[in-house]
């Protein structure tokens, strides 16, 4: 499999925790938590994998415009850490819980559409089919890392683009 099935299937995981997450209401405290977890257990170490990955590969590429497209992925990363971080932070009955809610799925959808169809044009004239499968299992491998992290509490934040 290819890097971009691998980040397709997550961006399809993520689209779908934020709509549902987007149509809670300030009385569904426990669903709000456990989706909210569940968009953090997804989101996050796909992120972070795919800067190692991907955006580093594509940093690396001498196609036109695509080590821009790799710098700007990563900093909308980090609006979405911040953001993620501010729901966090905001008690799920405020009033301002759902309109962040909605400047993240707003962000997220953006991200990944400009990413699948930008980007990605960009990397397929970058990357052969074996890189780009070997891209797939340090991937997946980086992310199964980050992932135990999370769960253990040990995440690290976000490095920021320039200093990887």
């Amino acid at each position: 499999m290819e890097i971009y099935q691998v980040l397709k299937d997550d961006h399809k995981a993520i689209k779908s925790l934020i709509k549902k997450l987007d149509e809670t209401s300030e009385r569904a405290h426990g669903e709000r938590l456990d989706l909210f977890w569940k968009l953090k257990v997804v989101l996050i170490p796909h992120a972070r994998a795919e800067e190692i990955v991907f955006y580093e590969a594509l940093k690396e590429s001498d196609v036109s415009g695509a080590t821009d497209c790799a710098f700007e992925g990563h900093e909308e990363h980090a609006v979405a850490d911040h953001l993620m971080q501010e729901i966090e932070d905001t008690d799920t009955n405020d009033k301002r819980w759902g309109a962040l809610m909605s400047v993240l799925k707003e962000a997220l959808e953006h991200h990944i559409e400009e990413e699948e169809e930008e980007m990605f044009a960009k990397a397929h004239k970058s990357f052969d089919k074996e890189l780009s499968e070997e891209m797939a299992i340090e991937f997946f491998s980086l992310k199964e890392e980050y992932l135990n992290d999370l769960r253990s509490g040990t995440a690290l934040p976000q490095m920021p683009s320039h200093s990887i």
